[in-house]
């Protein structure tokens, strides 16, 4: 018995294990950290958005039931409107350079 806590294959091999689950024990809690810091940011916005009026919110765009959705996800993108086309221009002919 004693011989195979002296090993150092044995040592090396405890050490490597120690190192890994240190390793998943700091990521899962650097995560959950994060996630919470994360969390408490999106409420701060939320109060933030709800001290507002009504009328500065619709400058914004959100109506006071959108807050949480807002905050969460963003609003929609605005569709993008076309070029407009340049009216001076002969309809089907190229300038010539």
């Amino acid at each position: 018995m004693t011989l195979l806590m002296n090993d150092p294959v044995l040592t090396l091999a405890a050490g490597r294990r120690d190192a890994l689950i240190g390793a998943l024990l700091g990521d899962a809690l650097g995560g959950m950290i994060a996630r919470f810091r994360a969390w408490r940011l999106r409420r701060r916005h939320v109060r933030a958005l709800m001290a507002m009026d009504d009328r500065a919110l619709l400058d914004l765009g959100i109506g006071r039931s959108e807050i949480d959705h807002a905050v969460a996800h963003g609003r929609a993108a605005e569709p993008e409107l076309p070029a407009p086309s340049n009216s001076n221009a002969p309809a089907g002919r190229r300038r010539a350079a």
